[in-house]
């Protein structure tokens, strides 16, 4: 009997060897494949089109399921939602640290797909 193993693909935001401080405006992306809590395949692509939804879509096409970035505006967020992919936004460092927590699991415990926002009237967190 053949056992499948299970093929998990994410993508990092790239810039240099960090994670890019702006998804919006990130040329390159790490496509990442994991099985097993183990790193199988590392492929650095590069995005064409800084629009939001060709960025979703070539998100799609290379079949991601979680996108890691740094900051993201409501736009892009929105675009890449609706093509079912997960963010996990507000990372930042090193892209070999991020890429270690998260195949450990670490970002699934707090920050999995929430951004966290604080609301202000008039100068007061609401």
């Amino acid at each position: 009997m053949q056992i499948i193993k299970s093929i998990m693909r994410a993508a990092i935001s790239l810039w240099e060897n960090c994670i890019s401080p702006v998804f919006d405006v990130s040329k390159y992306f790490l496509l990442i494949d994991i099985s097993d809590s183990a790193v199988t395949q590392l492929i650095t692509l590069r995005f064409e089109s800084a629009l939001p939804f060709d960025r979703a879509e070539k998100l799609a096409e290379w079949e991601t399921k979680v996108l890691i970035c740094g900051a993201i505006s409501q736009t892009y967020a929105m675009a890449v939602q609706a093509k079912n992919i997960e963010i996990i936004s507000n990372v930042f460092g090193p892209v070999e640290e991020v890429l270690h927590m998260y195949v450990n699991g670490h970002y699934y415990d707090d920050c999995a797909g929430k951004q966290k926002r604080k609301r202000h009237r008039r100068g007061r967190e609401i």
